[in-house]
């Protein structure tokens, strides 16, 4: 996943599906925070996903990165 550099980027939307590679369970972001490193630097951000057992769990963003353990749904047309 390419996402945009700077400290102006956004985050992934609230509501984005999301798939666990590793077990292919689904989920849902419903909310996220970010934190900055440095007043030049771009955030990171952290989501809390609901999965579809129920449970809540925070991921970092680099959990979406190629090679990381998840990925995002596509939308459909």
């Amino acid at each position: 996943m390419m996402r945009e550099q700077g400290k102006d980027r956004t985050p992934l939307a609230v509501g984005q599906e999301v798939r666990d590679r590793g077990t292919a369970m689904e989920g849902v972001i419903i909310d996220h925070a970010s934190q900055f490193t440095h007043p030049q630097a771009a955030p990171i951000f952290i989501y809390m996903i609901r999965w579809q057992d129920g449970q809540v769990a925070s991921v970092s963003e680099a959990a979406f990165r190629p090679g990381g353990d998840l990925s995002l749904k596509k939308e459909s047309p």
